[in-house]
């Protein structure tokens, strides 16, 4: 082999990139678990109207009630947004470990064939 070849079958390669991809999954699965955090708090901040009161007799209920529909729909949109969230990240993790577990198998799958050769 020359200094510019690359051992890419080199078990301990392969290996290497296995670990690597269950380690990004790792990352990506506790991201998602604290995403989902981010997301089941953000469900939980409800505010009543009388948090958007204006002193104003005449004005102030009205002002209030656009302003909590606001809110509301701000926050459910952020919501949904931090839930989603969550679920592409345990997408992404499980694409990793997949990935993973298919370099593995693949490996194996190549040198069982190599082995057949040699004895055939």
């Amino acid at each position: 082999m020359s200094d510019s070849d690359f051992a890419w079958y080199d078990p301990d390669v392969v290996e290497v990139a296995v670990e690597g991809l269950r380690d990004e999954s790792r990352k990506w699965h506790d991201l998602s678990d604290r995403m989902g955090v981010v997301a089941r708090r953000a469900q939980h901040l409800n505010l009543s109207e009388s948090a958007f009161m204006v002193s104003d007799a005449l004005v102030g209920p009205v002002t209030a009630g656009d302003l909590l529909r606001g809110y509301t729909a701000m926050q459910d949109l952020l919501a949904g947004l931090f839930e989603q969230g969550v679920q592409q990240f345990e997408s992404m993790a499980d694409a990793l470990r997949k990935n993973a577990d298919e370099y593995e198998h693949a490996d194996r799958a190549s040198a069982k064939s190599f082995d057949d050769i040699a004895v055939s």
